[in-house]
Protein backbone atom coordinates (compact mmCIF):
# COMPACT_ATOMS: atom_id res chain seq x y z
CA UNK A 1 0.00 0.00 0.00
CA UNK A 2 0.96 3.59 -0.76
CA UNK A 3 4.12 4.17 1.14
CA UNK A 4 2.68 3.28 4.49
CA UNK A 5 4.55 0.13 4.45
CA UNK A 6 7.93 2.25 4.81
CA UNK A 7 7.14 5.71 6.24
CA UNK A 8 4.69 4.68 9.07
CA UNK A 9 0.87 4.82 9.32
CA UNK A 10 0.79 7.73 11.65
CA UNK A 11 -0.08 11.51 10.97
CA UNK A 12 2.51 12.88 12.71
CA UNK A 13 5.16 10.46 10.77
CA UNK A 14 3.36 11.93 7.83
CA UNK A 15 3.49 15.62 8.89
CA UNK A 16 6.75 15.65 10.24
CA UNK A 17 8.37 13.81 6.89
CA UNK A 18 8.99 16.06 4.18
CA UNK A 19 10.22 12.69 1.79
CA UNK A 20 6.47 10.79 3.07
CA UNK A 21 4.94 13.79 1.44
CA UNK A 22 6.52 13.98 -1.35
CA UNK A 23 6.73 10.33 -1.98
CA UNK A 24 2.86 10.09 -1.64
CA UNK A 25 2.17 13.12 -3.75
CA UNK A 26 4.44 11.77 -6.45
CA UNK A 27 2.65 8.21 -5.82
CA UNK A 28 -1.32 9.85 -6.14
CA UNK A 29 -0.11 12.04 -8.93
CA UNK A 30 1.29 8.58 -10.75
CA UNK A 31 -1.99 6.92 -9.94
CA UNK A 32 -4.13 9.51 -11.47
CA UNK A 33 -1.82 9.74 -14.89
CA UNK A 34 -2.63 5.92 -15.07
CA UNK A 35 -6.21 6.78 -14.72
CA UNK A 36 -6.36 9.66 -17.37
CA UNK A 37 -4.95 6.58 -19.89
CA UNK A 38 -7.55 4.34 -19.34
CA UNK A 39 -10.06 3.98 -22.27
CA UNK A 40 -12.86 6.60 -21.13
CA UNK A 41 -14.79 2.89 -22.53
CA UNK A 42 -13.14 1.45 -18.85
CA UNK A 43 -13.71 4.33 -17.20
CA UNK A 44 -17.40 4.24 -18.02
CA UNK A 45 -18.07 0.41 -17.50
CA UNK A 46 -16.44 0.87 -13.60
CA UNK A 47 -18.11 3.59 -12.46
CA UNK A 48 -17.75 2.61 -8.44
CA UNK A 49 -14.20 3.31 -8.88
CA UNK A 50 -13.45 7.46 -8.67
CA UNK A 51 -12.07 8.08 -11.66
CA UNK A 52 -12.56 11.73 -11.42
CA UNK A 53 -12.15 12.11 -8.37
CA UNK A 54 -8.90 10.67 -8.69
CA UNK A 55 -7.73 12.59 -11.88
CA UNK A 56 -8.66 15.75 -10.08
CA UNK A 57 -6.45 15.35 -7.07
CA UNK A 58 -3.68 14.02 -9.32
CA UNK A 59 -4.55 17.32 -11.42
CA UNK A 60 -4.82 19.55 -7.82
CA UNK A 61 -1.53 17.69 -6.59
CA UNK A 62 0.99 18.62 -9.32
CA UNK A 63 -0.17 21.97 -10.04
CA UNK A 64 -0.69 23.36 -6.43
CA UNK A 65 1.87 21.63 -4.44
CA UNK A 66 3.02 23.85 -2.48
CA UNK A 67 -0.30 24.33 -0.96
CA UNK A 68 -2.08 20.97 -0.56
CA UNK A 69 -3.23 21.07 2.86
CA UNK A 70 -1.29 17.90 4.42
CA UNK A 71 -4.51 16.54 6.20
CA UNK A 72 -6.23 16.23 2.75
CA UNK A 73 -3.27 14.62 1.32
CA UNK A 74 -2.73 12.18 4.43
CA UNK A 75 -6.60 11.05 4.27
CA UNK A 76 -6.33 10.26 0.97
CA UNK A 77 -3.50 7.91 1.55
CA UNK A 78 -5.04 6.48 4.58
CA UNK A 79 -8.71 6.30 3.53
CA UNK A 80 -9.17 6.57 0.05
CA UNK A 81 -6.32 5.01 -1.76
CA UNK A 82 -7.16 1.44 0.32
CA UNK A 83 -10.66 1.86 -1.08
CA UNK A 84 -9.35 2.62 -4.51
CA UNK A 85 -7.22 -0.67 -4.43
CA UNK A 86 -10.10 -3.14 -3.03
CA UNK A 87 -12.26 -1.51 -5.88
CA UNK A 88 -9.48 -2.08 -8.79
CA UNK A 89 -8.36 -5.60 -7.67
CA UNK A 90 -12.00 -6.76 -9.08
CA UNK A 91 -11.79 -5.08 -12.22
CA UNK A 92 -10.23 -8.08 -14.57
CA UNK A 93 -9.68 -5.98 -17.41
CA UNK A 94 -7.42 -2.93 -16.20
CA UNK A 95 -4.47 -3.20 -18.17
CA UNK A 96 -1.03 -4.42 -16.55
CA UNK A 97 1.40 -3.95 -19.11
CA UNK A 98 1.67 -0.60 -17.28
CA UNK A 99 3.38 -1.44 -14.54
CA UNK A 100 0.74 -0.07 -12.40
CA UNK A 101 0.40 -1.85 -9.34
CA UNK A 102 -1.51 -0.19 -6.70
Amino acid sequence: MLDVEVFGSDEEDFISNTAYQISTAFSIQYMGGCAKGLSAELRERHPEVGWREMIRMRDFIAHNYGNVDLSIQWDTVKNDIPALKNALMKIESLPSSDGWNP
